[in-house]
């Protein structure tokens, strides 16, 4: 057992595995519908956001406020959140453009010219780029991080230089007005038109679920700080079990956007309850071994793709659960590989630069 709560991280497991089950339904073709919820893929990416913006606000709304130097610690802060993840991202990219290279090689005329033109277009997704509206998209699912961190940028010159504004007006206004935007646009869904004004409709995304984010982390605050006695830690622990069986029931039964749309504004304060760590479930979520919870999700996210692409051209055709299969182990390949590159290419860094 550990001090750790696991519980957040468990949660981004299950929601990278529907992710990769939303994925994988155009395997099964037009019947997807029938058997998979709607807004698989786009709800639980608003809970990656979600989550994103509470930690940012953790980390930064703890530390002083320091006006003169807010855009240097942003920047300072995204920077660090990026260098932790770009390793096993450019790995994932990389794999996706040799998959596509050897598809081209072998089933295209013009081939080398065509893997040439493949090859210089990597850029926008290497730096994470892509929803600036350089929208060339290689490994698909990583949107959400180049949105994610291009929102966060001023959300966390917000935290650092207005703690007080952005915690208690900005965030909470802009997360409600977006999400109604939201829910207004593109009649109660997260997608849209691929541009909404100056921005991608995904930048819109993923600033209204930072902002959630952070209203969360300021609930959570409040709730570990008054919640004490034994019976609060029992409400807690009724309201954090009937707010996620009402978002996950109404998500996975009710096909009706309206509803799924509604509920989202409970995810929030169940988010906050789990990590106030006053809730009594949290003691499930408490052993070492779930510390992997966290980095596996993260490797199911970033190399699913291709193994969804590699299965849809060599089996396409075949049973759903024959294509899933195939997708799961060549995911748990790819995963494999990408753990051993990267762990290899920081093995050689640290003994290059000990100190770095």
């Amino acid at each position: 057992m550990t001090k750790r709560n696991y519980e957040l991280d468990f949660l981004k497991l299950i929601f990278t595995i529907i992710v990769f089950l939303f994925h994988s339904a155009w395997l099964m073709g037009e019947n997807s519908a029938k058997f998979f919820p709607l807004l698989m893929g786009q709800v639980s990416v608003h809970f990656f956001f979600i989550v994103s913006g509470l930690l940012m606000a953790n980390h930064i709304a703890q530390q002083e406020e320091n006006v003169k130097f807010a855009g240097f610690s942003a920047c300072r802060y995204v920077l660090n959140k990026v260098k932790r993840l770009v390793l096993p991202l450019w790995v994932a990219t990389l794999l996706n453009v040799l998959l596509e290279a050897i598809y081209i090689y072998i089933y295209e005329e013009h081939s080398v010219i065509r893997i040439f033109e493949l090859i210089t277009q990597i850029f926008p997704e290497m730096f994470l780029l892509t929803r600036s509206g350089i929208r060339i998209d290689f490994n698909s699912p990583t949107w959400y991080l180049s949105a994610m961190y291009l929102a966060m940028l001023p959300l966390a010159y917000l935290l650092f230089s207005k703690k007080d504004f952005t915690l208690y007006v900005f965030t909470p206004l802009a997360s409600v007005l977006l999400f109604g935007y939201l829910c207004y646009a593109n009649d109660f869904s997260f997608e849209g038109k691929y541009f909404s004004y100056l921005v991608m409709f995904e930048i819109i995304r993923a600033v209204c679920g930072l902002c959630f984010g952070v209203c969360a982390w300021t609930m959570s605050k409040k709730i570990k700080n008054s919640a004490q006695s034994k019976s609060e830690r029992i409400f807690l622990t009724v309201t954090e079990i009937i707010l996620y069986t009402i978002f996950f029931c109404t998500w996975f039964f009710l096909p009706n956007n309206k509803s799924i749309m509604s509920v989202q504004l409970i995810l929030p304060i169940a988010i906050a309850i789990t990590f106030s760590g006053r809730s009594y479930v949290v003691n499930i979520f408490r052993f070492d071994w779930m510390k992997w919870f966290a980095p596996l999700s993260l490797s199911i996210y970033l190399n699913h793709w291709a193994a969804n692409i590699l299965v849809s051209r060599l089996f396409w055709g075949e049973s759903y659960i024959f294509c899933l299969a195939y997708m799961i182990l060549f995911t748990l390949l790819f995963c494999l590989v990408n753990f051993l590159v990267v762990s290899s290419i920081r093995s050689i860094l640290r003994k290059k630069y000990p100190n770095s």
